[in-house]
This record gives structure tokens, C-alpha cells and sequence, in this order.
């Protein structure tokens, strides 16, 4: 989790625009994140299923 370095100046306050600039970003960066988790899930089934699929092929010829 981001937190800010308590060595900075504790007095810099963020102006709204720069504050709804940064929210944004994060929330972009959720997304990615989502995203990129979502495409790992799927290739996991995808590995799973072809696993499975070849452990039923090979024991159907013994």
C-alpha cells in the first residue's frame, strides 16, 4: 500500500485538480491491474483444461 514519506513536508497540500488528476491515475492503474489479473485467471483455465484434457487422453489408451 502507497504511503506518503512522513520525512516530506507534511504541509504541501494537493490542489483539486492535481488531487482529481491523481485519482484518476489510480484508478487507471486498477484497471491494468484487474485486467491483466482477469487474462491470468483465464490462461490458468485454459492450462488446467488442457491438462485435464490430455491426463483423460492418455489414460483412455491404456
Amino acid at each position: 500500500m502507497w504511503r506518503s514519506d512522513d520525512k516530506k513536508s507534511k504541509t504541501s497540500y494537493l490542489q483539486p485538480q492535481q488531487l482529481g488528476l491523481l485519482e484518476h491515475r489510480i484508478a487507471n492503474l486498477e484497471t491494468i491491474v484487474s485486467s491483466n489479473d482477469f487474462d491470468l485467471q483465464r490462461k490458468i483455465k485454459q492450462l488446467d483444461s488442457s491438462e485435464s484434457a490430455g491426463f483423460f487422453q492418455d489414460n483412455g489408451k491404456a
